[in-house]
């Protein structure tokens, strides 16, 4: 009885390593946060990747910034991106203040707006 309950408790903690070692693997998909910062976004260097997520459609476009006009061109106050899911424009728009203020408080941001300026579009800087 006792050689049972030790086989069966040597078991169960092999069986709660090989969980824990599942949850840390270093194989799972890593984790990527939208940005509105326009800081981030106009330091993004040529190479660089980016996913624009349309909430309209529901669909993702991956980008690559070739020059450092096309990483301004991101977040251009006025100007527009076309949504390859959706066939639509959105135009950027900058909000926040123009430089008043100590840095803490002059954040910058842009946000991507549909036809209705509802806020439609969301930007994902990728890492290598």
């Amino acid at each position: 009885m006792k050689t049972i309950v030790t086989t069966l408790s040597a078991l169960a903690l092999a069986v709660g390593m090989l969980g824990i070692a599942e949850a840390q693997s270093p194989n799972r998909a890593p984790f990527f946060r939208s940005t509105k910062s326009v800081e981030k976004i106009s330091s993004m260097k040529p190479g660089d990747r980016y996913v624009l997520v349309c909430r309209d459609c529901e669909t993702a476009t991956v980008g690559e910034i070739a020059d450092a006009a096309d990483a301004e061109k991101l977040c251009h106050d006025g100007g527009t991106i076309h949504c390859d899911g959706c066939k639509k424009k959105v135009t950027i728009k900058r909000v926040g203040p123009p430089g008043k203020g100590t840095p803490a408080r002059t954040k910058r941001e842009v946000t991507y707006l549909n036809s209705k300026g509802e806020e439609c579009m969301v930007l994902i800087p990728l890492k290598d």
